[in-house]
């Protein structure tokens, strides 16, 4: 079995991408925090800063965007490891 598989992006854009992974406990942490940060600048945004800039306006779409996107290519902070340290599944 290949170390690497192929596979397409949204936009249309062939990677190479590796089929396992092995995260540090300070990589799980590090995603840990980014993912609890991130939930805050998302929540501050949504509750405040759109409304704020008129929820139907192009600033607050193009905001809103910008969310979706961290989080679809972020893989949402590699949440489906988020419960994994060095040593395994805890």
């Amino acid at each position: 079995m290949s170390a690497f598989t192929y596979a397409i992006t949204d936009l249309g854009h062939e990677v190479l991408i590796p089929t396992q992974a092995t995260l540090s406990i300070r990589d799980v942490a590090d995603m840990n925090h980014a993912r609890a940060e991130f939930d805050k600048l998302e929540r501050l945004l949504l509750d405040v800063i759109i409304p704020t800039l008129g929820a139907e306006g192009a600033a607050a779409a193009e905001l809103r965007n910008r969310l979706e996107q961290v989080n679809v290519f972020s893989g949402n902070f590699c949440s489906r490891f988020r419960h994994m340290t060095a040593g395994g599944v805890q």
